[in-house]
């Protein structure tokens, strides 16, 4: 068996460092785009290309993580634990999917907020983040209902 050049320990750092490295740059850029709307006067403001592009990119990364981390058909651990939170013994997966699973949330309710409060002025980009976090919640709501208790 050949032996890494790299130690194993410090790879799974630099993808712990990169997961929050992420959600970090996610929450940064839907910031952003959500501030730009409430400073805003006259006019709605346009995100530049390049932000319109990283905040797609984002958006499909930590949508999905948090999809799989509330999906509702496998009774299989999800993601480390989302499921046990509450629990003594949750990996740094874990947890940093919980740090994913929040922040989606919380941008995702400040863009509903931000397009029903200030609907003249919303973007695109946030109108957008806006429906797909409802329509990521109705399914999550629902599996709660449809879901044998435990």
């Amino acid at each position: 068996m050949a032996s890494r050049v790299v130690p194993q320990p410090f790879i799974a750092f630099v993808v712990a460092a990169l997961a929050l490295l992420s959600i970090a740059a996610y929450a940064i850029v839907s910031g952003i785009a959500i501030l730009a709307i409430w400073n805003a006067v006259g006019s709605a403001p346009t995100p530049g290309e390049p932000l319109t592009y990283l905040f797609t990119a984002l958006a499909g990364l930590v949508g999905g993580i948090v999809a799989v981390a509330f999906g509702v058909s496998s009774e299989t651990e999800k993601l480390g634990g989302l499921s046990n939170l509450s629990t003594a013994g949750v990996s740094a997966k874990g947890w940093i999917g919980g740090v994913y699973v929040v922040v989606y949330l919380v941008v995702g309710i400040a863009a509903v907020v931000t397009w029903s409060m200030r609907d003249p002025l919303t973007s695109e980009l946030v109108k957008n983040l806006a429906m797909v976090t409802v329509g990521m919640i109705i399914p999550i709501v629902a599996g709660y209902f449809s879901a044998p208790p435990r």
